[in-house]
């Protein structure tokens, strides 16, 4: 039989309190309706989950022999699921291809020169690729060189080596 304390309540506590995180997201942007921070919303929600499961875990296990243990086990998995919800919930804000289902929904049949065109409420892929290469040249990973976007340091260079790798490892293709 399986006893429920030390590391495996902590990993059930972190699994079963995850729905905190959504909820705490959402309340905050629906509160906080002002403040176009959706990210740092989806940052807060996480962290009040990970600071409710300390408690609660804390409350259900106490000061144990185990105690490093089942803070490896929730926070590692406290981390699992808020990196997913993370990357769901940016894939829904800033996905291309969902973005472009969404407006041939609402738009009807499109050809490609409105999709291109119509893209983002109507602000087109140009807008898009700027806000794009803007977001990575405020990191500091390219600049402009005349005409040409070239990599503006070592660090965006081997980032550029690491994606490729991880691409090659996966067997990933060359898109985004």
């Amino acid at each position: 039989m399986i006893e429920l304390k030390g590391p495996f309540l902590s990993f059930l506590l972190a699994v079963f309190m995850f729905p905190l995180a959504p909820l705490v997201h959402v309340a905050l942007m629906r509160f906080f309706k002002h403040k176009q921070q959706p990210f740092g919303f989806l940052v807060g929600g996480c962290t009040v989950y990970g600071f409710i499961w300390l408690g609660a875990n804390l409350f259900a296990n106490g000061f144990s022999a185990t105690f490093w243990e089942e803070m490896i086990a929730g926070f590692s998995t406290i981390l699992f699921f808020s990196l997913g919800y993370g990357e769901v919930f940016s894939m829904v804000c800033r996905g291309f291809s969902l973005r472009i289902l969404i407006d041939t929904y609402l738009k009807g049949p499109l050809t490609l020169d409105q999709v291109s065109s119509n893209y983002g409420d109507g602000r087109g892929v140009d807008w898009m690729m700027k806000k794009r290469i803007s977001n990575i040249e405020t990191l500091g990973l390219v600049k402009w060189a005349g005409p040409w976007l070239v990599a503006a340091s070592n660090r965006a260079l081997l980032f550029g080596k690491f994606g490729l790798w991880f691409k090659r490892i996966f067997k990933l293709g060359p898109g985004g």
